[in-house]
C-alpha cells in the first residue's frame, strides 16, 4: 500500500532529512513528516526583512563546525551545491554606543575589543578558546559514536568500551573534571568562573538578528525586539559557552501594553499616564479631568515611519511615528490622539498623547482602552470634570 512504510521521520528539519537520506540508503522506505510548509528546520533560508526581500539568510546555520565530513561524502552534499562561505567577524552594538567584533582568526584585533570592556578577559579569552578545543579534540570524534553498553560483559560490548578507553586516553585528571564540569555545570557559572564583563558572555538574538541589549546581569537579560521581526519568531541566548535552547513565540506587528508603576505601596501597579498640566502620573488623588491632554507611556506600538533600528534612540526631528496609528477610548467616548511613535532621545518607549473631551464619564473607574490593528489593552482610571 502506498502509506507502508519502514521508517518514518518526525520533523523536516536537518536532522530529520539526514536521518531519512541514511535510512532511504539503506532500502527502508522512509518518510519524513514535517509540520511545517517548507523543510530544513534550523538550517532553513528566509527573507525576515519584508521590505528587502532580496537578502536572505539562514535561521541558525551559520557555523558549520559540528557538520561532520562522513555525512558530507556519504550524502554527496558538496555535489548538491554544499558549500561553506566564511564569515565573520561577529558583530553586537549596545544602545549606550558601545558595540564589539570577534575575529574567527585574529586574537590581536580580539583582544582590543574585549579590553575595551575588561582587561582581564581580554587575556583570558586565548585559554578560554584553547580549553575549549582541548575538550573539543576528545568529545568530537564522539558525535558520530554509537555510545557502549557500559557493564555488559559480552564480548563485543566488552571490545567498545575498550575503545571508547583508547579514545579517551588524551584526558589526564584535569581533563577528566574539565568535561565533567562542562556537562553538569550552567553555561552561566562557567562562563562567571572564566570571565567578568557581561557584554563579552551573552549576546541574545531573535531569528538570527541580534537583539540591541539594555540591561544584563546574572539573572536578566533585558532586551529590544528588533522592528524588522515578526510573525513565527525564536529567541536563543549566545555565549562563549555554546548556544541556548530555542524559544519559539509569535511576534504581532503592534500590540500595546500601558507601562504600570513598580513603586511599593497604594501606588503599586497603576498605569504610567501623566496629566501634560501638572507632569505628574495620574493617580486616584490626581485624577484625569476633562478637557485633559493626557499622555500614555507605552510599549509594543510597532514600526514607525521613518524607520528606526533597534537600539538606537528616537530622533526628535522628525518624530518617529507609529505606522498603525492606534486609538483611546475612555469609557466608551473616544479621546483624539495628536501623537503615537517613539519617544525622542529614548530606546523603545513609546508614547500616545490623546486629548479628553469635555462630555467625558466621570467616575473611580472608567476603563481606558488603547487599539491598535486589532490588539488592545484595557486598565482602569479616575475621570472627574
Amino acid at each position: 500500500m502506498a502509506n507502508n512504510y519502514d521508517a518514518i521521520v518526525i520533523g523536516g528539519g536537518h536532522n530529520g532529512l539526514i536521518s531519512g537520506a541514511y535510512l532511504a540508503r539503506q532500502g527502508a522506505r522512509t518518510v519524513v513528516l514535517e509540520a511545517r510548509d517548507k523543510t530544513g528546520g534550523a538550517a532553513d533560508t528566509s527573507s525576515p526583512w519584508p521590505e528587502h526581500p532580496d537578502f536572505k539568510v539562514t535561521t541558525y546555520s551559520y557555523v558549520m563546525s559540528l557538520m561532520p565530513s562522513n555525512i558530507l561524502r556519504d550524502l554527496n552534499l558538496e555535489r548538491h551545491g554544499y558549500k561553506v562561505w566564511p564569515m565573520g567577524p561577529y558583530y553586537q552594538a549596545w544602545p549606550d554606543g558601545t558595540s564589539m567584533k570577534l575575529y574567527p582568526d585574529d586574537a590581536k584585533k580580539n583582544y582590543e575589543e574585549i579590553s575595551k570592556f575588561s582587561k582581564k578577559d581580554a587575556e583570558t579569552m586565548p585559554k578560554w578558546d584553547a580549553w575549549l578545543a582541548g575538550v573539543a579534540d576528545v568529545l568530537g570524534p564522539l558525535l558520530t559514536s554509537v555510545p557502549p553498553k557500559v557493564g555488559s560483559r559480552k564480548p563485543a560490548d566488552l571490545i567498545e568500551q575498550l575503545r571508547l578507553a583508547w579514545r579517551m586516553r588524551g584526558l589526564d585528571v584535569r581533563g577528566t573534571g574539565d568535561v565533567v564540569r562542562l556537562f553538569t555545570m550552567s553555561v552561566t557559572d562557567l562562563l562567571d568562573d572564566w570571565f567578568e564583563s557581561m557584554q563579552v558572555k551573552a549576546c541574545l538574538t531573535i531569528n538570527g538578528v541580534p537583539v540591541p541589549m539594555l540591561f544584563v546581569s546574572g539573572q536578566q537579560i533585558n532586551g529590544q525586539l528588533p522592528f524588522n521581526v515578526d510573525g513565527n519568531a525564536t529567541m536563543s541566548l549566545h555565549t562563549p559557552g555554546g548556544i541556548s535552547d530555542n524559544f519559539n513565540f509569535q511576534i504581532q506587528a503592534a500590540a500595546p501594553s500601558i507601562f504600570r508603576s513598580g513603586s511599593a505601596g497604594p501606588e503599586t501597579g497603576l498605569a504610567t499616564i501623566t496629566r501634560a498640566d501638572n507632569n505628574q502620573r495620574v493617580t486616584p488623588s490626581n485624577p484625569i479631568h476633562s478637557n485633559d491632554t493626557i499622555v500614555i507611556w507605552a510599549t509594543g506600538l510597532g514600526r514607525t515611519s521613518p524607520p528606526i533600528d533597534a537600539g538606537l534612540p528616537a530622533p526628535s526631528d522628525p518624530l518617529a511615528s507609529a505606522v498603525i496609528v492606534p486609538t483611546v477610548n475612555l469609557g466608551g467616548t473616544a479621546l483624539n490622539v495628536t501623537y503615537a511613535g517613539l519617544v525622542p532621545g529614548s530606546v523603545g518607549l513609546y508614547q500616545i498623547n490623546a486629548t479628553v473631551p469635555g462630555k467625558a464619564p466621570e467616575g473611580m473607574a472608567i476603563p481606558l482602552v488603547v487599539n491598535q490593528g486589532g490588539s488592545s489593552t484595557t486598565l482602569s482610571v479616575r475621570v472627574v470634570k
